[in-house]
């Protein structure tokens, strides 16, 4: 990386030396394209971002002592009718809480997502460059994502950059940033976003 910027500034300073610009010579030195992981958080605990496997499914089922039918209806029904069933699946453990088995699980996805996104270059020859960072739009997606094993209803939001899901980071603030602290971050390279909303009650004793 510290090369790559190396150069970028040699051929800056080249083409500035010949009263050239960028377009004159075809362009920007370096082309990058970001790729931004969209509502990854469920996917550490259900397999949110993609369909859950078969195996997957058989493993919650196991852990919660239910069918695969019944987590498969209740998914279908949005949840309706099936409340106990959906408040097993949201007190599951979470991502969010210092617990080392979602937050690992966490990284290792993270950690494919990136490798596997910098294999790759856009139709232009840009190379694509892995980053965390929603911006809002997990808004919008989570209205486009139906139920999900993890208890999530169709068409809330989906988690928000890096943070837990809403709701389900119930260790407190610390808690949830030493899950944080577990993601290889470095290996986002075009970087992180954390949004924490902590209210006034949780820093102000009575």
């Amino acid at each position: 990386a510290q090369e790559d910027h190396d150069i970028g500034k040699k051929i800056k300073y080249q083409r500035l030396k010949a009263g050239l610009s960028q377009a004159q010579l075809g362009g920007a030195a370096f082309k990058i394209k970001t790729s931004t992981a969209q509502g990854r958080i469920k996917t550490f605990e259900s397999s949110k971002g993609r369909s859950p496997t078969e195996k997957e499914l058989k493993q919650i089922c196991e852990a919660l002592k239910i069918t695969m039918d019944e987590l498969l209806t209740a998914i279908d029904a949005n949840f309706e009718g099936h409340e106990r069933l959906r408040e097993k699946l949201r007190n599951s453990p979470k991502y969010g809480n210092d617990l080392d088995g979602p937050d690992f699980l966490a990284r290792e996805v993270l950690d494919f997502y990136a490798l596997e996104t910098k294999k790759y270059k856009t139709y232009l020859g840009h190379y694509m460059d892995p980053s965390i960072q929603m911006v809002a739009a997990n808004v919008s997606f989570g209205k486009k994502t139906w139920a999900q094993p993890n208890g999530k209803k169709a068409g809330v939001p989906l988690a928000d950059t890096i943070s837990a899901e809403q709701h389900t980071d119930k260790e407190g603030p610390t808690a949830a940033i030493k899950s944080y602290g577990k993601l290889d971050h470095a290996g986002q390279t075009n970087g992180t976003i954390l949004n924490m909303f902590i209210s006034q009650s949780e820093l102000v004793a009575d």
